[in-house]
């Protein structure tokens, strides 16, 4: 066995049989092993390592896996295996929610890429991105009187066609290149952080709305910032 091959494979806890690191149970005494801390979460629900996931592969994985393992199916197992279940679970949920959510499925592309979209270090924004999204947020805070709907409908419109837009393009050059060069990473990590911006000012439309005076009738539709995929655009 080669060296690699050694390094996707260990010895079951119970009988010491040789299995591949990334099976649930020993192929030999079908015991629950514990989850491999090593595989991604693409790796581990078997799903291509993309921006552009098949939505119904993936929840179809996720579901089997909790079948699998999941916590109830080993309350008469031995504390170790039910210590697994519950390791399982846990970090396929974690797994799961991070996947199915665009903007955290590319900040965990560029993370297995290199670049940790939470290192503020890592990750900086231009003086002049910032204060636009000041003064806009500045803008909507000091809309006001019975119409204040309606010009924040019209901020919230241009700023979801924005949204969408950047994060295609994200999309895009997360597949496009298996390998991605040290200034491109850090260029996509960038966007990756306007984006988190574009989507928090959604967020407070949402909540300005919420505490205004919005309309009950009308083609006013609601617009989810955590949803991109939903968003609908009409008039525009």
């Amino acid at each position: 066995m080669t060296h690699e091959a050694e390094l996707q494979h260990w010895h079951c806890w119970s009988c010491k049989t040789l299995i591949a690191r990334k099976e649930r149970a020993c192929s030999a005494c079908r015991v629950l092993q514990a989850p491999d801390p090593s595989l991604s979460h693409f790796d581990r629900f078997g799903v291509p390592k993309k921006f552009a996931l098949e939505m119904d592969a993936l929840t179809k994985a996720f579901r089997n896996g909790q079948r699998a393992t999941h916590p109830d199916r080993f309350v008469s197992s031995t504390d170790r295996e039910r210590r697994h279940a519950l390791e399982h679970s846990t970090i396929m949920n974690d797994g799961y929610r991070i996947l199915k959510e665009p903007m955290a499925r590319a900040g965990y592309l560029l993370g297995l890429l290199g670049l940790d979209v939470h290192d503020d270090k890592s990750v900086q924004l231009s003086s002049s991105f910032l204060i636009m999204i000041m003064e806009m947020r500045e803008s909507l805070e000091e809309l006001s009187g019975p119409d204040a709907h309606v010009e924040r409908r019209r901020i919230q419109q241009s700023i979801v066609l924005e949204y969408e837009e950047g994060l295609a393009r994200l999309g895009s050059r997360l597949d496009g290149a298996a390998d991605l060069a040290s200034d491109t990473l850090i260029h996509l990590g960038q966007l990756h952080a306007q984006l988190k911006y574009l989507r928090r000012v959604l967020e407070e439309v949402e909540r300005l709305e919420a505490e205004g005076d919005t309309p009950t009738s009308g083609n006013l539709e609601r617009l989810d910032p955590l949803r991109p995929e939903t968003f609908e655009r009409k008039g525009t």
